[in-house]
């Protein structure tokens, strides 16, 4: 009797065993669909490797539509101008779909504090195109408009520790809209600026 229960006390342990790997694998499996989502979830925040992030363009504003906004870095070498202000700015290009609607669109940027950075650039637009603008900060025809912020980092080894450091975010460009015959302001964006290194001149 007792070499009967004995036989039977394995099977039982057996089948507890099977049972525990079976709810361990399935648990894993819950917990990698679960890792899964959060990481496509949080794919597009500025934190780590790739800190690169939008809101996504294009997008309609008020009798507009902003096919894209890019932003990169610049050296000042070879810009007089810019070369008594910074060593790297950033420069940001808003691009137009075909369209109508006029107004005026607002540019500023943020450091990698999230603070605004410089001024507050206007860029005027009639009839889904931008008025024609050709001074130090701001080049605007047609479909395109370019803007420069005479501000940045000082000196190569400010720029590239920017560039380097992972934990850091990104600058942004962001966009408002105020059509015309308002004084309201509609947030159409932003994308971030990508830190990417410049070679020294």
């Amino acid at each position: 009797m007792q070499e009967q229960k004995a036989s039977k006390a394995p099977q039982w342990l057996k089948k507890i065993r099977w049972w525990n790997l079976f709810f361990l694998a399935a648990f894993g499996g819950v917990l990698l669909v679960a890792l899964a989502v959060v990481l496509y979830t949080y794919r597009d925040l500025p934190l780590a490797k790739h800190r690169e992030s939008s809101t996504g363009f294009p997008v309609n504003g008020a009798g507009i539509r902003l096919a894209d906004v890019q932003g990169e870095w610049k050296s000042s070498k070879g810009n007089a101008r810019m070369e008594l202000r910074t060593a790297y700015y950033p420069q940001a290009t808003l691009t137009l779909a075909p369209g109508g609607g006029s107004g005026v669109f607002l540019v500023r940027f943020l450091n990698n504090k999230h603070e605004q950075t410089g001024e507050i650039f206007n860029i005027p637009y009639r009839d889904g195109q931008f008025v024609r603008k050709d001074d130090v900060n701001i080049k605007a025809e047609g479909l395109n408009a370019t803007v420069q912020m005479e501000g940045g980092y000082s000196d190569h080894d400010s720029y590239m520790l920017h560039c380097l450091n992972e934990q850091e975010f990104l600058w942004r460009v962001c966009v408002w809209q105020q059509p015309e015959g308002t004084r309201d302001t509609i947030y159409l964006g932003y994308r971030t600026i990508p830190a990417l290194p410049i070679q020294k001149l």
